[in-house]
């Protein structure tokens, strides 16, 4: 839609668009366009939610047969970040 602009009354009055977002079915929910994840702590606490995907990857790995600790990723994630080095384990941090 057009909305017209305030002018000084000497000065020709000029009309100016406004964005919008185009109309959508109201029934039907918004698209998503961007997912982002926050894993470094600048947003969210981020150990929670490590904790929280540890517990469950266990509980999924042991229907397989495979014992694991949540202890066990992390000490595992930990092994690949050293043996990475600084600039491969910092890119994995």
């Amino acid at each position: 839609p057009a909305v017209a602009s305030m002018a000084a009354p000497a000065m020709k009055s000029r009309r100016r668009r406004v964005a919008s977002a185009p109309p959508r079915d109201i029934d039907k929910p918004p698209e998503l366009g961007l997912l982002t994840f926050d894993l470094d702590d600048s947003l969210y606490p981020i150990e929670p939610v490590l904790a929280d995907a540890n517990g469950v990857f266990v509980d999924i790995v042991a229907r397989y047969g495979c014992s694991i600790e949540p202890r066990d990723i992390v000490e595992a994630g930990r092994r690949i970040r050293e043996e990475a080095g600084p600039v491969g384990g910092a890119a994995m941090s």
